[in-house]
């Protein structure tokens, strides 16, 4: 899959990052996506690989990104993330020593976004702007 285009989007809230997920869904197809979605406790970071987009389609696919976000270069923490994700470390084990909540890899579940939304700022007491 490291052949294939890939983008790093950083999202303010919950909200941008749903309406992203709608558009893509229905621009580009979420079955053809291969996303990774990271939230860093003050940003949602979604990194999107489409297995069949053209590079004259690439512009569209960053200015939808630009649209709800800002792309983002990969620094050394996200490609340590990164790296043990696409190499097959569990999830948990990724998140345990890595520090960083993985909430997808693979496809994107609508579902499990609100629900890890709605169980983090239960546990918090409160909801941060960035889970609203």
């Amino acid at each position: 899959m490291s052949n294939y285009p890939v983008r790093i989007c950083c999202l303010e809230n919950a909200t941008a990052l749903r309406a992203l997920l709608d558009c893509l869904t229905h621009r580009f197809g979420l079955h053809n996506l291969h996303m990774t979605l990271l939230y860093d406790w003050v940003y949602w970071i979604i990194r999107v690989r489409h297995e069949s987009i053209l590079d004259d389609s690439l512009g569209d696919l960053d200015a939808l990104l630009q649209e709800y976000g800002h792309l983002s270069e990969v620094d050394k923490k996200l490609a340590t993330v990164f790296v043990h994700l696409d190499g097959g470390t569990d999830l948990i084990r990724v998140m345990q020593e890595d520090h960083m909540p993985v909430i997808a890899y693979g496809e994107i579940d609508f579902e499990s976004v609100e629900i890890f939304c709605k169980e983090l700022a239960q546990g918090l007491g409160y909801c941060p702007p960035s889970l609203s």
